[in-house]
């Protein structure tokens, strides 16, 4: 459901209940023989208030669930529940009924109606994040089937396997230890998109690995050593992380990467602190090659897709360029 309707629905709901009390005042007052009319002001304040004394332990349980369920400190919570919950509503009852002593006889009716519209907050907003993260997992499940294929065929093109065979066909004439190395690295890299690629996580030292192996491959067809940074600066490589979720990047930076000579013409970093993993590739490219080629940026948009399924709120994805260069800052947090 759209949010927009959501909050509708909410304003439907608690206009109605306003409506409700509103009259509740007005028969009540004729039965106890003090006559209030719905025009009067008075009856609106009370009723606003007496209203508001719902409305407000509903949405401290809907909110105090969501900030709960993003590991907000519990001391927290339990502040704004006993400031929000408690001294709110007796504000409020006091304005209502305009009596200290009415309220000190009326304490436990009243708290039992907070603690009533508090749980029924709590389990709408609970609901409501049961059925979201039910949808979040068919979105997923489907975009895993969807992607796999398109994984298999973008993670290694075919232009990236034939320059490396024939890159190794090259060296196999002057070179027969390194052009065996090379074959090693790419059995490697076509055993884990295989096999090690079929788990939703993978331990990040064989992505980085598998990361490793495609960039010396990729190396083979650039004469200059300085045309590529490439630093990694992470001492715990032991956490668990979603597979195939930077290669994209770096393919895209070797794929429209010009002028070899140049140094620092591709740039990729890989920094770590604690359990948060901060990504950057940079290259520069030439903009008539990047419009003649109309797959550019193929990949980019799943891999945005998939960042927000697997790790909602917990990344942040910027992609920028400027000066003929192409930027990505990619942190994720584990």
């Amino acid at each position: 459901m759209k949010k927009r309707y959501i909050v509708l629905m909410h304003i439907i709901i608690w206009l109605l209940l306003f409506i409700v009390v509103n009259n509740f005042i007005i028969v009540l007052g004729e039965l106890l023989n003090k006559p209030h009319s719905n025009l009067d002001i008075k009856t609106y304040i009370k009723t606003f208030s007496i209203t508001m004394g719902f409305v407000i332990p509903f949405y401290t349980g809907y909110i105090v669930t969501s900030l709960y369920q993003r590991k907000i400190k519990k001391s927290i919570l339990f502040m704004v529940v006993l400031a929000i919950c408690i001294v709110m509503p007796i504000v409020l009852y006091l304005v209502a009924i305009g009596s200290l002593i009415r309220l000190i006889d009326n304490i436990v009716y009243m708290i039992s109606f907070q603690a009533v519209f508090f749980i029924i907050g709590v389990s709408f907003r609970s609901l409501f994040g049961w059925i979201e993260q039910r949808k979040l997992n068919d979105k997923l499940k489907e975009e895993n089937l969807r992607s796999e294929l398109t994984l298999l065929r973008s993670q290694l093109n075919p232009h990236f396997l034939f320059n490396t065979l024939n890159n190794i066909d090259t060296l196999i004439g002057f070179d027969q230890a390194k052009a065996s190395d090379a074959l090693i690295k790419l059995s490697s890299i076509m055993r884990y998109m295989l096999y090690q690629n079929k788990t939703d996580k993978v331990p990040f030292t064989k992505e980085l690995l598998y990361i490793e192996n495609y960039i010396e491959l990729e190396k083979l067809r650039f004469k200059n050593p300085a045309f590529l940074n490439f630093s990694i600066n992470c001492v715990n490589r032991d956490i668990l992380i979603q597979s195939m979720i930077f290669i994209p990047f770096i393919e895209n930076a070797f794929k429209h990467s010009v002028d070899s000579d140049i140094e620092n013409g591709i740039v990729i970093r890989f920094n770590c602190d604690n359990n948060k993993i901060i990504f950057s590739c940079k290259n520069v490219y030439s903009v008539d090659e990047t419009d003649k080629d109309g797959v550019h940026g193929i990949g980019l948009s799943t891999v945005k897709r998939r960042l927000k399924l697997m790790y909602p709120d917990r990344h942040r994805l910027q992609i920028t360029t400027s000066d003929n260069r192409f930027n990505v800052e990619l942190e994720i947090d584990i």
